[in-house]
């Protein structure tokens, strides 16, 4: 009886998301709940196999989430869980012989949520480790899970805000809805931005009142309590049920007021109320007016630049004359040096003290004409980047009676351009070596005569050595203090190779964490040599940094019973996976390759991210291990008998890649034609139908995060050797 099945599906497992037998740890799908409620989350796993020891590290937000303990399936007192920071840390180890095998549910981890809002549970790969009695590490491929607020609670508690002249009050309400038992206290936190509101009182009326707010750095605190219990249900009807936070807006844009960790209400019992919470926000009036700050394109670096402060919309007599101004503009510094206001007709008040320029202006008694130009700020660009120019906090236009003006306000900026060059390279190093980061330059004319570098990196992931690699022509001189390593250099004689060699190198050791970013800062200069006064050299400057790579390793060995090394292969980690045959597209791209060595070892570096592992090989194909027994066990499996292709020997290897072995004429089905095409070739006759290739290999993926993948194990076979015979391959 001929025997079919479908290929697609049997690729789909050799080439598919999931090695054979790759252990899973997994914190998903997402948890909801509500701020005080308790919440559960099971940790599942697949295929941990005699596992004789675990370490798991869990990050979460402690503010949203108190952890409580953990509640194991099995062997529940060789467990061990504790906090560390914002890291739960579960320890497990197996008293000999008694390994834990499971799969399903490990454990359960009990926390109460105090959010609102969102909080991962994201394990850290390079913080977890799980290994069997034997001490050998066992891959674990993580899933990362969640607990956020649940809204489908219709019990709420709502923030609403509405519309404000800046300068002016704003009472934001807080109300309670859909409450079926009374109150007998509650704790709200509220964020709001300080910037754009300056916190008055909370004021709470009907059942709530005499609730107590204070405010510090941004979040007020409300406090109320009825020991008799109370309806707190907002009414419509007057008196109103509802809480009022008073607030002066300061602001020129929408802000929200959102509710933080720490909110609960609860019953006199207590007991705790489910209660799902909605945040609010004040936004600008209806703009009559505005203020515009100018902005600059293609700006050079080194270069003066004047930025007019443009006023429309007000009247010199009427509902929108002005009668003060007080402006506040912080601007980016060192980027821009303040240099004076100029242009000033009105006769405002400028001054500047760190980064910010304050601007005043009072009407003199007589109608004032404003629109237009009111005044321009002159500004040196420094360089590097775009350069901002904000209106801040306490912007503030008020009639002669005092009344605000409805103001809309758009910010500046100095965008540069230049036609030269400077690079920091972006490397790939593995965790725990030295790597040398490249700087370079291109596009520079031929008369560079001085080099200024801020270089910033991140400390945590990388431990600065000393720069290298200088040219050969000139002077220089580098420094580091705290992450920022300083470098100059200067030559009398041009540096011909400017554009083609490395200006240095920058040496770091990797201490791992992922990428590390290395940056120009504020205060790079390049300059010609230029007699008395160098020119600066616009230069567009490109941050790099470094790749952090891990190992990825394994064994590549034959499909037959004893595991056979194949020595001399070329093992690779491309971008995707094999395309499914028939089809040859598409090609992926590849990463990194290695050659195995006399035990079939490969390992290979590379940066976090999802591969497929490949392989290839000159060797050709073998007629003393693919023969009449093979064919025998082809007819075998097509009538459907006992046979090395779906059946193999003990100890088993992966039956998938024997049967992928088997479809010779590769048209998605093991049948006769496959015989005919494997008999002809065995014949060293002509076989027209002999589609596989010589080698077939599986096509796992791997998942890099973080984390060394050690025991990245696969195989290999000759096409047609469905018994698996080949001894010394």
């Amino acid at each position: 009886m001929k025997k079919k099945f479908t290929l697609m599906m049997i690729l789909l497992l050799i080439f598919g998301s999931v090695s054979f037998g790759q252990a899973t740890a997994s914190l998903a799908p997402p948890i909801t709940a509500s701020p005080g409620e308790v919440v559960v989350a099971p940790l599942m796993v697949t295929n941990f196999n005699s596992v004789g020891a675990i370490t798991f590290q869990i990050d979460f937000e402690t503010s949203m989430l108190s952890f409580t303990s953990i509640t194991p399936v099995l062997q529940p007192g060789n467990f061990n869980a504790h906090m560390s920071g914002s890291s739960l840390i579960i320890t497990y180890t197996a008293s000999p012989p008694s390994w834990l095998t499971i799969t399903g549910k490990l454990l359960d981890i009990n926390f109460i949520y105090t959010g609102p809002g969102t909080t991962p549970l994201n394990f850290i790969p390079s913080g977890c480790e799980v290994v069997t009695g034997g001490m050998i590490n066992i891959p674990v491929a993580y899933t990362n899970g969640s607990v956020s607020q649940d809204l489908t609670i219709t019990t709420k508690a709502t923030l609403v805000g509405g519309t404000a002249i800046t300068g002016g009050p704003i009472a934001v309400q807080l109300r309670y809805e859909n409450f079926l038992l009374n109150a007998g206290a509650i704790t709200q936190m509220i964020h709001y931005d300080v910037s754009k509101m300056d916190f008055v009182s909370a004021v709470g009326q009907g059942t709530l009142a005499g609730v107590i707010g204070s405010a510090s750095g941004g979040e007020i605190t409300l406090a109320w309590t009825n020991v008799a219990g109370a309806d707190i249900n907002w009414t419509s009807g007057s008196p109103t049920n509802k809480i009022l936070l008073n607030f002066v807006y300061t602001g020129s844009t929408t802000t929200n007021l959102e509710f933080y960790p720490g909110c609960i209400i609860t019953t006199t019992t207590p007991t705790n109320i489910k209660v799902s919470y909605y945040n609010g926000s004040v936004s600008p009036g209806s703009q009559v007016a505005n203020a515009t700050l100018g902005s600059i394109t293609g700006a050079q670096q080194g270069q003066d630049y004047e930025i007019p402060l443009t006023l429309s919309g007000f009247d010199a007599l009427g509902a929108n004359t002005a009668g003060a101004i007080t402006l506040n503009i912080p601007y980016d510094s060192p980027r821009l040096s303040f240099i004076n206001a100029s242009s000033n007709p009105h006769g405002a008040t400028v001054d500047a003290s760190g980064s910010v320029i304050s601007i005043v202006w009072t009407n003199p008694g007589s109608p004032a004409l404003i629109d237009g130009d009111f005044l321009k700020l002159n500004f040196k660009y420094n360089g590097i980047g775009v350069a901002n120019l904000n209106f801040g906090a306490g912007c503030l236009f008020t009639t002669n009676t005092g009344n605000p003006i409805q103001v809309g306000y758009t910010n500046g900026t100095i965008t540069p351009s230049a036609n030269q060059d400077a690079y920091i390279g972006m490397p790939t190093g593995a965790n725990g070596t030295d790597i040398a980061v490249p700087v370079y330059f291109k596009n520079m004319p031929s008369d560079v005569g001085a080099i200024t570098l801020y270089i910033a990196f991140d400390d945590s992931k990388l431990t600065y050595h000393p720069v290298t690699d200088f040219p050969p022509v000139g002077s220089a001189i580098f420094s580091i203090t705290g992450n920022v390593i300083t470098i100059a250099w200067t030559s009398t004689t041009p540096w011909s190779a400017i554009n083609t060699n490395t200006f240095c190198n920058l040496n770091f050791h990797i201490n791992g964490g992922g990428p590390a970013p290395i940056i120009f800062e504020d205060g790079c200069e390049i300059a010609n040599n230029a007699m008395p006064t160098p020119d600066i050299i616009p230069t567009n400057w490109h941050n790099g940094g470094v790749n952090m790579a891990y190992m990825v390793s394994g064994f590549l060995t034959y499909n037959n019973v004893s595991n056979s090394p194949l020595v001399g292969f070329t093992v690779y980690l491309q971008d995707g996976p094999q395309p499914i045959p028939p089809a040859i597209v598409p090609i992926p791209a590849n990463i990194a390759s290695t050659t195995t060595d006399g035990n079939g070892y490969f390992e290979m570096s590379v940066p976090n991210g999802t591969y497929y592992l490949y392989a290839s090989t000159t060797t050709p194909w073998n007629t003393s291990a693919v023969n009449s027994g093979d064919v025998i066990q082809l007819r075998l499996y097509i009538a459907n008998q006992p046979n090395t292709i779906l059946y193999p020997v003990t100890p088993p290897p992966p039956w998938l890649l024997r049967q992928l072995a088997a479809n010779i004429n590769w048209d998605g089905s093991i049948n006769s034609g496959d015989v005919i095409a494997l008999r002809l070739r065995i014949a060293n006759q002509p076989s027209p139908n002999y589609i596989a290739p010589d080698w077939l290999f599986q096509n796992p993926v791997v998942i890099v995060n973080s984390a060394n993948m050690i025991n990245q194990n696969f195989m290999g076979i000759l096409s047609g050797d469905v018994n698996g015979s080949y001894p010394n391959p």
